[in-house]
């Protein structure tokens, strides 16, 4: 089998975040590998959201007929305070009022993905929706994608690299990806544990972003 710098830097660092237990061992972590002003950049662009969206909350939406039984949004329904609209101008200007689709569908546990590209906004969705889900986004899975490849070889890992986009034929490896994330985040105690998720998923962020091609 052949090696890859990539891979073995990538496995050598998700061996060390396995043996993490504790907030105070991965902050010592992110201090000895230099991630703390990445993490910190990170936050500038992508300000932490503390907060949760239920099913009841999409309920509600529904019966104010905000949101339809596609899980789309009603434009013409739409709130007319000036957040509601300022906030609807932004996801139109970026053509993305239909993707708050996929999202809804996360929050909701609906079965199956509309779309190919669905994958990452769903279980984004499902991460708003209860602690028990992570956020993933592209950088995290290319990470673990690489750290899990059974048989490595330089055409792999380059192409892992220079992959964008993670679809639905994807699951398995979002699932994987999952087990292995609780399985780190069941050995710190319970108190740390919501900081401890937050941390990881950003050191993971720039593991996958760093061997981006």
């Amino acid at each position: 089998m052949e090696s890859h710098p990539d891979h073995d830097l990538i496995k050598a660092q998700f061996q060390e975040l396995e043996k993490l237990d504790s907030l105070e061992k991965l902050d010592s972590f992110i201090e000895e590998n230099q991630l703390g002003g990445r993490i910190k950049a990170f936050y500038t662009k992508y300000p932490q959201v503390d907060f949760r969206l239920s099913v009841a909350d999409i309920e509600k939406l529904k019966s104010m007929k905000i949101i339809n039984e596609d899980h789309r949004l009603e434009m013409l329904n739409f709130p007319e305070d000036p957040l509601s609209k300022l906030l609807a101008a932004v996801l139109w200007k970026n053509g993305d009022i239909y993707k708050v689709q996929h999202l809804v569908d996360g929050i909701t546990g609906r079965e199956g993905d509309r779309t190919k590209y669905s994958l990452i906004l769903k279980q984004y969705g499902a991460s708003l929706a209860t602690d028990e889900e992570p956020i993933v986004d592209q950088h995290v899975l290319r990470a673990y994608e690489i750290y899990n490849l059974a048989k490595v070889s330089f055409t792999t890992v380059h192409n892992i690299k220079r992959k964008s986009i993670y679809k639905s034929s994807d699951r398995p490896l979002l699932n994987a990806y999952k087990a292995w994330f609780k399985k780190v985040i069941d050995k710190v105690p319970k108190p740390e544990q919501s900081d401890f998720k937050e941390k990881l998923d950003k050191v993971l962020f720039l593991f996958g972003k760093n061997v981006k091609s």
